[in-house]
């Protein structure tokens, strides 16, 4: 049961998620995106953490909109010039598409205002605001549990002194609740719908590192990109059938 764990150490994190077409390395600008990325009913939009949720919705026969691109948040702001430039486009876009359905995804903590005791996005609040004038149904998806070293290697570590897989481990130290509980305020007052990764997975004691399926499908390749396997059960906590 050890051989997929080590597997996953030289996972592709580019593969299902339509890399150098939707999701974009920080360099590259808004006329980058594949005309393929416009195209969908269900948008997805945020950094390379949403790139990866991608590959977990993705379904034959079903298009799927995406703008997302590394280290950038979905917001009306960005961290980075090439990113605050594009934020600004897609949302120049997603008024002329009007997809039913939008989801927000990044990995939140990576950005040091969700660090602070008191977390403020204004950005973030200010997208929010102008989609749900078009959007009929926003979907903002919080943080979840953060690995460092990374999962493959904490479970392999686990594996060596205990001789077999755990359920759970200790994620990175963060304040997730207070992340979260910003994110769920800032939805609700935009209309959004909330979902919590890190409610879903963790308790008190740890988070869990594979899918219900098998112990050898892990959730996350590095410190919180998805598997395939963890996309899809990320997925599926959305309910969006």
């Amino acid at each position: 049961e050890i051989r997929p764990v080590l597997a996953m150490m030289q996972y592709d994190p580019a593969s299902n998620a339509r890399a150098d077409k939707c999701w974009l390395r920080a360099g590259q600008t808004f006329g980058d995106y594949a005309s393929e990325c416009s195209s969908g009913a269900l948008l997805i939009w945020g950094d390379s953490h949403a790139a990866r949720l991608y590959a977990g919705l993705a379904r034959q026969g079903n298009d799927i909109a995406q703008f997302t691109r590394d280290g950038c948040p979905p917001s009306a702001a960005g961290p980075y010039q090439n990113c605050a430039e594009s934020n600004a486009a897609i949302l120049r876009r997603i008024a002329e598409l009007k997809p039913r359905r939008i989801i927000l995804a990044a990995a939140w903590a990576n950005h040091e205002r969700y660090l602070q005791p008191e977390v403020r996005d204004e950005g973030l609040m200010a997208a929010l605001m102008e989609l749900r004038d078009t959007v009929e149904d926003i979907i903002v998806i919080g943080q979840g549990p953060l690995w460092s070293p990374d999962m493959p290697t904490q479970v392999y570590e686990s594996w060596r002194a205990n001789g077999k897989l755990p359920d759970r481990l200790r994620p990175m130290a963060l304040p997730y609740r207070r992340i979260n509980e910003a994110l769920a305020a800032m939805s609700a007052a935009a209309g959004a719908r909330f979902v919590s990764p890190f409610d879903a997975l963790c308790n008190e004691q740890g988070c869990l590192t594979h899918t219900p399926a098998s112990k050898a499908e892990l959730l996350s390749w590095d410190y919180g990109h998805s598997t395939l396997a963890g996309a899809r059960y990320l997925g599926g906590l959305l309910h969006l059938d």
